[in-house]
């Protein structure tokens, strides 16, 4: 048996394990400092990944619920105007032909570039156009004497041209008069 342990200790001695005793302490710390390296910083990357992941996860909660929120605000707002008889059938029949009847006036050279409505404290038709001076005065006096529920309340022009013959901008806002 003593033979046995002897030729098993000289042929590691000739072996790797061998070779691995004879290399110098240094070389053994190093090994055994960056094997214990390894195992205890795992954990630690994991944990910055995760903690990265967490904070993205968070942003967009925080975004959700903000969303979330505006969108329980316009639903209240409309709940409550709803409720209050601002936004009922009879007003839809009033809007929609208001705005089938502002499509068909606008003409080729008169275009909308904006058309919404405001329903907070007035009924309120705010209209943004841009052509030529000519087309809205036309525009506006067929508007007019056709819906006469109508009135304007705002009209502002710019100038885009220096030419005599130039196009314009121009933000108007109309007030529905619904007892007309």
């Amino acid at each position: 048996m003593r033979n046995f342990i002897n030729e098993i200790a000289q042929k590691s001695a000739q072996g790797w394990l061998g070779k691995w005793f004879r290399l110098p302490q240094m070389v053994h710390a190093i090994f055994w400092l960056s094997a214990l390296s390894a195992v205890i910083f795992l954990p630690v990357f994991r944990y910055i990944e995760n903690s990265d992941g967490l904070h993205r996860l968070d942003a967009e909660l925080s975004l959700q619920q903000k969303e979330w929120d505006k969108q329980e605000k316009i639903f209240q707002t409309l709940k409550q105007k709803s409720g209050d008889g601002q936004l009922s059938p009879e007003l839809a029949n009033f809007v929609l032909p208001i705005n089938q009847h502002v499509q068909a006036l606008l003409n080729r050279r008169l275009r909308a570039l904006d058309l919404r409505w405001d329903f907070s404290q007035q009924i309120l038709l705010h209209l943004s156009l841009q052509g030529y001076f000519v087309d809205l005065q036309q525009f506006l006096t067929a508007l007019l004497r056709d819906i006469p529920k109508l009135s304007l309340t705002q009209l502002n022009i710019d100038k885009l041209d220096e030419e005599e013959n130039s196009s314009i901008t121009c933000e108007l806002i109309f007030q529905l008069n619904k007892d007309k």
